[in-house]
């Protein structure tokens, strides 16, 4: 007893000092903001580094960010309802929040996952330093920080981030409440985090579900035990009204063998489990053990090798019975575990301190480096076909988006599947003023080649130019020589600007000339309405006219009439539409052949004027009406 007595009055005068040489020393509290800001620059790179995916996309979905609606957070409720999803709503609900105030785009939802994982890591330190010594939080800290796997969530439009600092928040209130200090504000704030941690993710369930299990099992009965047990039983009964619906979705799923695209055996979890908490280093699981020998003496190693056994073995065994986990992501809850029992295990290292900085560094390194592609090697080959995740979704809209008009169609070439992508592409072909479809979704979801085929043409109606994207990742189906047998008999190729592994783009045109409009106009009406290019042709059936425009002038202001006049000086026929306007537009005017007469000169002449007064704009030379071409 006067050992033990000695022992822990050394322990805790060792991490006194230790305390007060770190606050004085300006290193260590270098090194935090260091590490802080390195992981900020790490997630901060992905923020914009690719398209988003589909669980992306879901996420704007259930947060209400793919309406036109006003936002409201409890809406989100009824979306994950409606979608039998069996997600669960808080996170989707703070997403809302955000998007209504910082907007909807990828980069600033990927900016919540961000600052959340930010504060995850300066939560690691708290509690590391309260379970241990301020140094066994700034290592754990390191461990969280710089793990790649944890990285791959600083940029991702998902709850996983929010995930790892709730259980933070929950052990460190558990901890605090187990160790007597008995502050009902510290009571209401365990239970509104846990209830808000199982209302993040269904998964959480098994997180809590283990704590609880271990402050039955081995949590000192003594102090505050019984005011701990009755917060649990209050926050899962704030839980029942989700966990009924959310667990009779995951039941019906397992059931009807929907609820994943592909499934993982316990071999191959493990697997990307030793893979995902090492780094990709499985040395580096060697770290784990410097807290084994901590069993005897520390409750708070304890926890932490219980709550993460039990957590594990509980997802095993559910995998093992009903196929239900498809990534390891799904086991983000045991991370903060392994991290801290990482920093906690090493900071007890008390002789070894330079080879344990040595070992800090080497983790820090091989974490940041690789972090930007660690997570692409979690998703099978599978997986990457069907969601597309490393696609350049947003790269092609932005090219496409600055050449783009009115009258352009765009075809995505994507024959299967197409469930997966459809919502990522209306968010980024958003705001382009071209229509766009996606093959496999041609002929209204029928299945019958012909009603495809049909469609597609039916889709190019009467667009002058197009851009035709052939998704490559994908073997191509028995319909693409059929669609491209629809494009060469109607459209001359423009340019091929994207010629990749994964994405081939052609551009086309119904003619040269709208491949790359003039930068020199043939005339211009008024100060500000350019006529850039007029071109005829004739087929067997159509006078075809084509009108190429840069007009800067207020829409629905003006219109262009073309005037066909005869030999004689009689007018034959007249055309009169809205004018096309942008920086650059055109318009397409067909008329059967036997309209003009075929026996003497046409002149075709033009007038741009305002339709609410019939005011005409005025030529250089002072006319109001230009003679564009004659057809002899």
């Amino acid at each position: 007893m006067v050992i033990n007595l000695r022992l822990r009055q050394s322990i805790l005068v060792l991490i006194t000092n230790e305390h007060k040489h770190m606050t004085r020393n300006p290193l260590w509290l270098t090194t935090f903001i260091g590490l802080i800001l390195l992981a900020v620059a790490v997630g901060a790179s992905g923020l914009q580094a690719d398209s988003m995916w589909h669980d992306e996309q879901l996420s704007l979905l259930y947060a209400g960010g793919l309406t036109d609606t006003p936002i409201n957070p409890l809406d989100t409720v009824t979306r994950i309802i409606e979608r039998e999803s069996g997600q669960a709503p808080f996170y989707y609900m703070l997403l809302s929040v955000w998007g209504s105030l910082l907007g909807w785009t990828v980069f600033a939802a990927r900016l919540f996952s961000l600052m959340i994982g930010v504060l995850a890591i300066a939560w690691a330190y708290r509690l590391g330093a309260d379970m241990h010594s301020p140094l066994a939080g700034l290592w754990s800290a390191i461990f969280l920080g710089a793990s790649a796997f944890f990285s791959a969530y600083l940029h991702e439009v998902r709850t996983y981030s929010l995930l790892v600092l709730e259980i933070l928040i929950v052990l460190t209130l558990y901890w605090r409440l187990l160790q007597h200090r008995q502050s009902w504000l510290m009571s209401v704030l365990f239970v509104l985090v846990v209830t808000a941690t199982l209302y993040t993710h269904p998964f959480a369930i098994g997180a809590i579900g283990a704590l609880g299990l271990y402050h039955i099992v081995l949590a000192p009965r003594k102090g505050t035990w019984w005011r701990l047990f009755i917060l649990f039983a209050i926050s899962g009964i704030l839980f029942l009204p989700w966990a009924v619906p959310t667990l009779s979705v995951i039941a019906n799923r397992v059931e009807n063998n929907t609820r994943t695209l592909t499934i993982r055996t316990n071999a191959e979890v493990i697997r990307d489990m030793l893979h995902a908490f090492s780094n990709g280093v499985w040395v580096f699981l060697l770290l784990i053990l410097p807290s084994i020998p901590l069993l005897k003496t520390q409750h708070s190693i304890r926890l932490l090798w219980f709550t993460g056994v039990i957590f594990a073995g509980v997802m095993l065994a559910a995998n093992q019975a009903s196929e239900m986990i498809n990534h390891v992501r799904y086991l983000m809850p045991l991370l903060p575990a392994v991290a801290l029992l990482m920093g906690i295990g090493l900071a007890a290292w008390v002789r070894y301190r330079k080879i344990a900085i040595v070992i800090l560094l080497a983790w820090s390194v091989v974490g940041f480096i690789s972090a930007p592609t660690f997570g692409d090697l979690f998703y099978t080959r599978e997986e990457h076909i069907v969601f597309h995740i490393t696609f350049p979704f947003q790269q092609i809209a932005d090219d496409i988006r600055s050449d783009a008009v009115a009258n352009d169609a765009i075809a995505y070439y994507i024959p299967y599947h197409s469930w997966a992508v459809n919502g990522i592409i209306d968010y980024y072909m958003d705001g382009i003023l071209a229509r766009h479809i996606i093959t496999d979704e041609l002929g209204e979801g029928s299945d019958d080649p012909q009603a495809k085929v049909a469609g597609f043409d039916m889709f190019l109606g009467d667009a002058g130019r197009a851009w035709f994207i052939v998704d490559r990742t994908v073997a191509p189906d028995d319909l693409l020589p059929d669609y491209e047998k629809i494009i060469d008999s109607r459209y001359v190729l423009c340019e091929r600007t994207w010629d990749t592994e994964d994405v081939q783009i052609d551009k086309i045109a119904q003619i040269k000339e709208l491949c790359h409009p003039p930068n020199t106009p043939l005339m211009t009406f008024g100060e500000s309405v350019d006529l850039l290019d007029f071109v005829h042709q004739q087929t067997t059936d159509y006078d075809i006219f084509y009108s190429l425009w840069s007009a800067q002038v207020p829409a629905d202001t003006y219109s262009m009439s073309l005037q066909f006049i005869d030999g004689d000086g009689n007018q034959v026929h007249q055309i009169d539409n809205p004018l096309p306007i942008g920086e650059f537009a055109y318009r397409i005017d067909r008329i059967p052949r036997d309209t003009l007469p075929d026996d003497g000169d046409i002149a075709v002449n033009g007038v741009v004027y305002a339709w609410q007064t019939g005011e005409r704009l005025r030529l250089a030379d002072g006319g109001d009406m230009a003679q564009l071409l004659v057809i002899e």
